[in-house]
């Protein structure tokens, strides 16, 4: 719905809204992506994941909205809806929770053992190779190399 909202928002030139929907409409479907393939590994690293995200989160918020408030750099009030939290305008704290929320979750995914089976899973399928095929031969540096190959090749 926030999707598709932010379409709504872009096809309609409402000025002040472009910045966040921009935002929105490029992160969202990165996010779902990963929340499709695993938000359960993201739930079971639940803490891991939060102390990931909002320690940077926090910390790059407070640095833009000093940076904001010093006059360093500023942003078009004709471009920004206009809501802060603090002094921080609302497409800030949104285009930084996003990006950190798409690195800590890609992050996890990537070292999770379960994601890597899951992945491994996925591809042999769409491959047509049997996943008993791939865990014969292991994992080695060249597991594309062997999950590309069909049994008999």
């Amino acid at each position: 719905m926030v999707l598709v909202g932010g379409v709504c928002v872009l096809i309609s030139g409402w000025n002040p809204g472009i910045y966040l929907s921009l935002i929105l409409v490029w992160a969202l479907p990165a996010i779902a992506l990963q929340l499709a393939f695993g938000a359960d590994i993201l739930w079971h690293f639940r803490k891991l994941v939060a102390l990931a995200i909002l320690p940077i989160f926090l910390y790059i918020s407070a640095a833009d909205s000093l940076a904001i408030s010093s006059g360093t750099w500023t942003i078009d009030p004709a471009q920004s809806t206009g809501i802060f939290i603090g002094r921080l305008p609302i497409e800030e704290a949104v285009f930084f929770l996003t990006t950190v929320m798409l690195i800590g979750f890609g992050l996890t995914l990537t070292l999770a053992r379960a994601s890597q089976v899951r992945w491994i899973t996925w591809v042999n399928q769409i491959l047509g190779c049997s996943s008993r095929y791939f865990y014969e031969k292991g994992q080695t540096k060249s597991s594309l190399y062997i999950i590309s190959k069909r049994p008999g090749e």
